[in-house]
């Protein structure tokens, strides 16, 4: 996709400077100029947040007639409304949820209090540029212009690594009395007979570490646009060199997926999602540029474009939530001139 876009925009600059466009007269002063370009992004950063588990199943103090839920199986009410405060409507997952000392049946919850994920990039991230520059006025050697761009790259950042977690666990033991369970995995139901277990159970909870494994990646198409003054100093008949500064605002609109599996203490959960949305987001520019002169119309030119912006670009779905960061954000562009 990256090696299309580039041929896609080599190819309209071709055409541009192919075009049959009058050249400025050699003793006209040109007063406009428009530039197209590739783009190339840099330090524009991803980081993928936390995955909360599932929300903890109701308190016991709510009593036996409530439905429970939880990653490794469910205690639901009967078709007798939980009759002597048992239910045969239950179900687990796996043969270590049964305690045998204490004839009770372990369900958990999941809720990840710390996630170690670092920031990722996808540098360079390729996009074009498109400005135009007005001359105003002529100072000492060189002069000022104003100059107004729009420029898109597009960001796209995988993350199939595993990270360590720090997790609550949250576990509710059923008592049995003196059943024996059925063997996992076991899945009562509402109409029964089955397997009777107490409907109201006791709560402990508990630290441990884990880790999140999975997909998790991001998709952003950011639309910027540029607005200030330009400083331009001839050195030398055909080379100038700018410097410029001004406001620049980021449009950005992300697309977040994830699928991924939380495990903690031998307990798994796995959770999938996706969302999207826009923000916008602003901040300060300052460019360095070089040109070239190739006729009196046609010029190439190269620079760097340091465009911090402070605020960050949050993308959630479900539990987990994607973090863009533009703070150190760097551009460099590449490409043709016209001026009249």
């Amino acid at each position: 996709m990256k090696t299309l876009f580039l041929k896609s925009i080599s190819s309209i600059i071709a055409l541009t400077a192919g075009a049959n466009l009058p050249a400025a007269e050699a003793d006209q002063t040109p007063m406009n100029e428009f530039r197209l370009g590739p783009s190339f992004g840099f330090n524009v950063t991803a980081k993928f947040l936390r995955l909360q588990g599932s929300p903890p199943a109701t308190s016991p103090a709510a009593g036996p007639l409530v439905d429970r839920n939880y990653p490794d199986g469910y205690v639901h009410v009967d078709s007798s409304g939980n009759s002597g405060n048992q239910t045969w409507n239950w179900g687990y997952q796996n043969n270590a949820q049964y305690n045998a000392t204490a004839s009770t049946i372990n369900m958990h919850n999941l809720s990840v209090n710390k996630e170690s994920s670092p920031a990722a990039s996808d540098d360079p991230n390729y996009g074009f540029e498109l400005s135009y520059l007005r001359r105003l006025v002529d100072c000492g050697p060189g002069y000022f212009s104003v100059e107004l761009a729009f420029g898109y790259n597009r960001l796209e950042v995988t993350d199939n690594s595993s990270h360590p977690v720090s997790a609550t666990v949250t576990t509710d033991s059923f008592p049995l009395g003196a059943v024996i369970p059925p063997f996992a995995p076991y899945g009562g139901t509402f109409s029964g007979p089955g397997a009777l277990l107490g409907a109201t159970p006791t709560r402990a909870t508990s630290l441990a570490s884990g880790s999140i494994s999975g997909s998790r990646s991001t998709d952003a198409d950011i639309y910027c646009f540029r607005l200030g003054p330009v400083f331009t100093l001839p050195a030398g008949k055909k080379v100038h060199l700018e410097l410029a500064t001004g406001l620049a605002v980021a449009v950005v609109d992300n697309q977040f997926r994830y699928s991924e599996t939380l495990t903690v203490s031998g307990i798994s959960e796995t959770r999938s999602g996706s969302g999207g949305g826009t923000d916008a987001i602003f901040g300060p520019y300052v460019r360095g540029a070089i040109s070239y002169a190739l006729s009196p119309s046609w010029r190439v030119f190269a620079g760097v474009q340091y465009q911090p912006m402070t605020d960050t670009v949050n993308q959630s779905a479900g539990g987990s939530a994607v973090e863009l960061d533009f703070s150190q954000a760097i551009y460099a562009t590449t490409g043709l001139s016209f001026t009249f």
